[in-house]
């Protein structure tokens, strides 16, 4: 792996403590965000990267899931052709 020069490191180290955004110093000094986003983590200024576990993956996010035939539909025409819903 390359390592940029310490004058470059502490460049980007700078403009993370200004708030300055990932893409823009990846725009200002050509290395990529994934580089940036190592050396502020290692660093402390950017949070750690989430690390997604086998039950997060395979647990859904709602209740409700919407396939292929449900799409352009609204949630409450998918309930009512599921059955769940009171109210017609």
């Amino acid at each position: 792996m390359n390592e940029i020069s310490p004058a470059q490191r502490q460049r980007i180290l700078e403009r993370l403590r200004e708030g300055r955004s990932l893409r823009s110093i990846e725009a200002e000094t050509g290395h990529r965000r994934e580089t940036i986003g190592r050396y502020g983590r290692e660093a402390g200024l950017l949070p750690p990267l989430r690390q997604r576990g086998a039950s997060e993956r395979s647990a859904p996010s709602s209740g409700l899931r919407y396939g292929r035939t449900m799409r352009g539909t609204s949630r409450r025409t998918h309930r009512l052709r599921r059955g769940r819903c009171l109210i017609a």
